[in-house]
């Protein structure tokens, strides 16, 4: 059997008929398992640090007042988004 019968009888043509659901599901999993997983590189900022001169991640936590009215609209707008 060749690659492309392959990759068409069990990714393409499974993903065009069922989309994300059932067997398009599985499809689209073995597309990640069997072809790209063996494609992608991951690369960290660590073993990247030689050639990408990445300054070191700060973090400065800074206590604001609010107003009454930021606070309703902070509250509104994160409680959306757990909702979302």
């Amino acid at each position: 059997m060749s690659h492309y019968s392959y990759f068409n009888k069990y990714i393409t043509n499974p993903i065009k008929r069922y989309g994300f659901v059932g067997d398009g599901r599985q499809a689209m999993l073995r597309l990640k398992r069997k072809v790209l997983d063996s494609i992608m590189l991951r690369r960290t900022k660590v073993e990247r640090a030689a050639d990408v001169n990445i300054p070191p991640l700060e973090n400065n936590v800074q206590m604001l007042e609010l107003d009454d009215y930021e606070k309703v609209e902070t509250f509104v707008s994160l409680s959306a988004s757990y909702v979302d």
